[in-house]
């Protein structure tokens, strides 16, 4: 019986994506429980403001024993171009200068028969603000993501259905725009981004033909984080953080994180995400280059009756700028 459960739940749910009026098969993007370990992903202007060349690969299976469920990956790094800049790193010096930075995003996102896939590439200039370590910094990716939809094992109790919306399969790209920007000190950060900044429109002519469908937009999404670092001790500090998620239309959604951080290799955390799950996570940097993390989502929304929580893997390395390259230092 609940085998059965799910299937129909899985049916339902793949048919709510695509009838849905707000389209949401083209528009969300996906949740990540740790985005305090990489922000970059959800904020363009991250990129440079650390002191070191940062890879990070992020892994997560959503609702895991859910048919269908979304299943998405990440691969992200970002550094800055100067060659020599002057930073409050190690020797606590202040940055007063200015500098460009570069970052790549590639993802892959599957939830039942949709797909969708992406590549950016993204610029940032950081300015001071300050004398005493504030600074200002804005970015944007600009890249090409891919739909696709295949209904081939997903829909076998609805084939009497002749829609075409369900029964044809098909895929298409857009070129698409984020923006966004930072603002940070050694005590404390906030910043906002828009992503699908064009609005584009996802459809495909043969369905749009023989339907009363005209077209699919992609839904501009809205992110807003702040966090603050509060001294324990020497050695620990920790950082409570916001993210709030909007998409266009619809009612916004906030995760609340608090990370706490020792002697900066290790690091362990509670999250929770709302309407939907409580979290944790931990990990730990090893030789300050690799950086290894692990979370758990226990659910508590209505998906729980199918499923035993989700899981997601950070896994990063970090390169060191010549010595001379200093650049803010990153407790986030």
């Amino acid at each position: 019986m609940k085998g059965l459960l799910r299937k129909y739940i899985s049916v339902a749910w793949v048919v709510f994506l695509i009838f849905s009026e707000s389209n949401l098969f083209c528009q969300q993007l996906p949740h990540f429980t740790q985005f305090s370990l990489n922000p970059y992903l959800f904020n363009p202007a991250l990129a440079g403001t650390e002191d070191f060349i940062h890879l990070q690969a992020n892994i997560r299976s959503q609702w895991t024993g859910f048919k269908g469920a979304p299943q998405t990956a990440f691969l992200s790094g970002h550094t800055t171009l100067n060659k020599e800049t002057i930073g409050y790193g190690t020797n606590k010096k202040f940055a007063r200068e200015r500098w460009r930075s570069i970052g790549g995003i590639v993802m892959l996102d599957k939830t039942g028969p949709i797909s969708q896939s992406g590549a950016y590439g993204t610029f940032a200039y950081n300015l001071p603000l300050s004398s005493k370590g504030h600074r200002f910094s804005f970015g944007a990716n600009a890249g090409l993501k891919s739909f696709s939809y295949n209904p081939d094992g997903f829909l076998a109790s609805l084939s009497n259905i002749n829609d075409p919306v369900i029964q044809t399969a098909y895929s298409t790209m857009v070129f698409d725009i984020d923006f966004g920007f930072w603002v940070y000190s050694r005590k404390f950060f906030i910043g906002a981004s828009a992503f699908h900044l064009l609005n584009n429109d996802v459809k495909n002519s043969n369905i749009v033909m023989s339907t009363t469908q005209s077209s699919s937009s992609l839904a501009r999404h809205f992110f807003a984080m702040a966090g603050y670092k509060i001294d324990v001790h020497k050695d620990l500090f920790i950082v409570p953080s916001v993210l709030v998620k909007q998409v266009q239309s619809m009612q916004p959604a906030y995760d609340i994180n608090l990370k706490a951080v020792y002697i900066q290799d290790y690091w362990v955390g509670v999250a929770y995400r709302s309407n939907d799950s409580f979290s944790t996570f931990l990990g730990l940097l090893i030789n300050k280059k690799l950086e290894v993390s692990y979370s758990y989502d226990l659910l508590v929304s209505s998906i729980r009756e199918s499923s035993i929580g989700s899981n997601e893997i950070l896994i990063g390395y970090r390169f060191s700028h010549k010595p001379k390259t200093i650049c803010p230092d990153k407790f986030w």
